[in-house]
């Protein structure tokens, strides 16, 4: 198998012209043969004569050969219509690297249909979760590899140390309004071309420059500014925000953008809702945090430099397309009816904008239905008979059953928790004969979002649609002796008020009817978080219909606090219970803030 990449020729200077040549270049050192094409305008030209140009493009590309298509190219709809259709029906191994979505950036053409394009590559390679979403929400079932950053080539030395607290903004055209309506006391310094002379406040530079070559020599090595606050900039990064950061400069977002999860879980800058906060920021930050974080960027810059993240994306979606077509028992997805569990952050917004509860059944759930007992609760015949009879409601905007993403394709998960699910799933299928499944399912990993995941990156977006939930909310917590959920972090910072009601850390279901009471008593007109293993589902099943929100959200705790020290492995968190340490002896802390929180203990 031959492996092919495109590389556009064209007389452009731009960022993302050196983005694809610096992909194509990455790829051609790992033994991918070029693809020339040269942009030009087509005018006239006529479908036979396109098809002759593609003909003689793509010559030496042979059915079977996997060949990497940068998309777009740039010419027009037709060409790429006619280049992808006739590369996918030479039987070729495409690939798409899909650095623009037309239909997302400037609106639906339904003359040009990028979807069905999407649906005859082998794979695609996309910039960001965000991204994956929307295009699956749009109908692309394509195989999708993410590539959160772009790696940028450059050979300019790294200093040391920034030299002042100044910020810099690339590609200065693109910047005006942000260079001219500067109001910030921090100075700023912007790099690119311009076309006319600027009017800038006082503590406004710009660097004239003529090509994206001479801007990143003349690059002042500050803090890099990327606050691009439009809709797209949540889909797909910048190639200004790769430019800083292969240079060594920690980097500044907009919060809401493709990156702002990778550079903060990264540690590689900061975010912010906006120019506004940018004093307010730097002013927070010590001498000592902001080279630490120099330090930290300048060894990131290397994967940037040497192609790390095309290199990891080649790899991948060189395993994808070559394992396409073949069997692999072990792997196969296996589907219960039509079940259709929504994603993590799809979860947490239902749930927020419909009130609705939920309650997730997880191996717990299913060994208690299996008639066995686990760590945290002794078998009970009438807890298994309210769990089975609660597994067979239909999700609606009232109560939302909630089950692991596990029942097709689980390669995003680490591998203990692949096999796992291997070994399992099947424990879960069981349950279903005879069970409606048509509807669909909340994602009962929303008290899992980092840990197991394979792409940690995901897990800040997730947590921020989690605390979406109960922020600005008077919410009661509902949990074991030893949870103390939210206890030395900030997992509930955004709540109005917190209230608890404590139950036993072991065998709740025993004291299910004090609980349930105080929950009516305490929790009308509240978000009501339930952490107390099985007996939580009991408890939403007996109360969602009566009209009280509760949110079964287990684990979340112990979740927390790894995703807050970016943990690879289990740490045992000190002074309360964590996750899979069942069986370990807390020394609870006297905590006056929390007692002033408990109304009712049932311990």
């Amino acid at each position: 198998m031959t492996k092919w990449v495109s590389r556009l020729l064209q007389d452009e200077d731009s960022g993302l012209s050196k983005s694809r040549d610096d992909f194509a270049e990455i790829a051609h050192e790992t033994g991918y043969q070029y693809v020339d094409i040269r942009r030009y305008e087509r005018g006239q030209e006529s479908y036979a004569a396109l098809g002759a140009r593609i003909d003689g493009l793509t010559a030496s590309v042979m059915p079977n050969d996997l060949f990497v298509y940068q998309y777009p190219s740039e010419i027009d709809a037709q060409f790429e219509v006619s280049f992808i259709e006739h590369v996918a029906y030479r039987q070729t191994k495409l690939v798409i690297l899909v650095r623009d979505y037309h239909s997302l950036h400037y609106g639906y053409n339904p003359g040009f249909d990028e979807v069905r394009l999407f649906n005859l590559a082998k794979a695609l390679i996309v910039p960001s979760e965000r991204m994956r979403t929307k295009l699956r929400a749009d109908g692309v079932n394509t195989p999708i590899v993410l590539q959160y950053v772009g790696d940028f080539r450059t050979a300019r030395n790294m200093n040391q140390k920034l030299s002042e607290r100044s910020v810099v903004v690339l590609d200065a055209a693109a910047q005006t309004n942000i260079l001219t309506a500067w109001q910030q006391k921090t100075p700023l310094i912007g790099v690119g071309r311009h076309e006319k002379k600027l009017n800038l406040p006082a503590n406004v530079n710009n660097i004239q420059t003529q090509s994206v070559r001479e801007s990143i020599q003349k690059m002042p090595l500050f803090i890099g500014l990327v606050l691009e606050k439009n809709e797209y900039a949540k889909y797909r990064s910048s190639y200004a925000a790769a430019a800083f950061l292969a240079l060594g400069m920690p980097i500044i977002v907009w919060e809401q953008s493709a990156l702002a999860g990778f550079i903060k879980i990264n540690h590689l800058g900061w975010t912010l809702k906006s120019v506004k906060d940018v004093d307010g920021l730097l002013k927070s930050l010590s001498d000592t945090t902001i080279h630490e974080y120099q330090e930290r960027v300048q060894s990131f810059a290397q994967l940037l430099r040497n192609g790390y993240f095309t290199r990891q994306a080649l790899v991948a979606i060189e395993k994808m397309v070559t394992d396409i077509g073949v069997k692999k028992p072990v792997e196969r997805a296996d589907t219960i009816g039509n079940m259709h569990v929504l994603s993590i952050p799809d979860t947490c917004d239902y749930l927020r904008k419909h009130h609705a509860s939920i309650a997730r059944f997880g191996d717990g759930e299913v060994d208690i239905m299996h008639g066995k007992s686990i760590p945290m609760q002794v078998y009970d015949e009438n807890l298994a008979q309210k769990l089975k009879k609660l597994l067979a409601y239909q999700s609606d905007d009232k109560l939302v059953i909630g089950l692991p993403d596990v029942f097709g394709d689980i390669s995003k998960y680490r591998k203990p928790a692949h096999d796992f699910w291997l070994r399992r799933r099947n424990d879960h299928q069981q349950l279903f004969a005879g069970i409606d499944t048509s509807g669909f399912y909340g994602n009962a990993f929303i008290s899992r979002p980092y840990f197991d995941l394979i792409d940690h990156n995901q897990a800040v977006h997730n947590f921020d649609q989690l605390k979406k939930i109960w922020a600005g909310r008077d919410i009661l917590i509902v949990e074991g002796s030893n949870t103390r959920s939210g206890e030395g972090n900030d997992l509930f910072k955004g709540a109005k008020s917190i209230q608890r009601i404590i139950g036993p850390q072991r065998d709740a279901y025993g004291k299910i009817a004090q609980i349930e009471a105080a929950i009516e008593k305490y929790g009308q007109h509240k978000l009501i978080l339930l952490m107390l293993g099985p007996t939580a589902k009991a408890i939403v099943g007996d109360l969602a219909l009566k009209g009280y929100w509760l949110v079964d959200i287990g684990h979340i705790d112990p979740e927390y606090e790894l995703f807050k020290a970016g943990a690879t492995t289990k740490i045992k968190a000190p002074h309360k219970h964590t996750a899979e340490f069942n069986y370990d002896v807390e020394d609870l802390l006297d905590d006056p803030a929390f007692n002033a929180q408990v109304i009712a203990d049932f311990s």
